[in-house]
């Protein structure tokens, strides 16, 4: 008496030539052979063969690796000659025989350079690396323009004080910047308000000598 088990677990290199092989059955007593594949990212496909007519039939099987790993009418076995990460999926092979139906599967998983994501991966460290280097170059490029932008319009924030009280006369100091902050650039807006202020004062003396 055989015993097969009905579903496998498999994972292999990529690259590496796997056979898949039916539930224990002697031939003789087989009327059809089916294998029903479901990829993980490709379309479904189904190859049969029926025994009593020696008829090959595939539906939507294109991949010429995957074949009968001898003459199906001799074995009934499925033959990956070279795998590959699209024939990651569930492979089952079905026999219908004169006392009834018997299956056996396979989840087959196919493991090679080009899983990423994975922390022995190379390529994924190797992306993760230059991340970090070009993240660190934007931030540099941003420090050094602002830098320089400020360096060329010369720039800096002053705030003038509020005017200054003096207890004794009960008077305000006069100041020549008002009571809010104002940004120097190259010492023009001192300039300016120097001027207002000498404006002024040539208008107070004015006033005096007309008075």
């Amino acid at each position: 008496m055989h015993v097969c088990p009905v579903t496998t677990s498999l994972s292999v290199e990529m690259g590496t030539k796997v056979v898949l092989y039916c539930p224990c059955i002697p031939l003789t007593r087989v009327l059809i052979t089916t294998w029903q594949i479901r990829f993980r990212n490709k379309p479904s496909c189904k190859i049969a063969h029926n025994r009593e007519t020696n008829q090959t039939i595939k539906t939507s099987c294109v991949d010429r690796r995957i074949t009968w790993a001898s003459r199906p009418d001799q074995s009934p076995h499925l033959q990956i000659y070279a795998t590959a990460i699209t024939h990651d999926g569930y492979f089952r092979c079905q026999m219908a025989a004169y006392h009834g139906n018997f299956r056996r599967g396979y989840h087959l998983q196919v493991l090679g350079k080009e899983r990423l994501g994975t922390p022995e991966s190379p390529g994924s460290t190797l992306l993760i690396i230059l991340y970090a280097k070009l993240s660190l170059l934007v931030v540099i490029l941003v420090i050094v323009g602002f830098a320089f932008s400020q360096r060329i319009n010369g720039c800096s924030f002053k705030a003038f004080g509020p005017r200054q009280h003096h207890p004794r006369h009960d008077t305000f100091e006069k100041d020549s910047a008002t009571d809010f902050p104002h940004i120097l650039c190259n010492g023009k807006l001192q300039h300016h308000l120097q001027d207002i202020e000498n404006q002024g004062a040539a208008q107070d003396v004015s006033s005096k000598k007309l008075q």
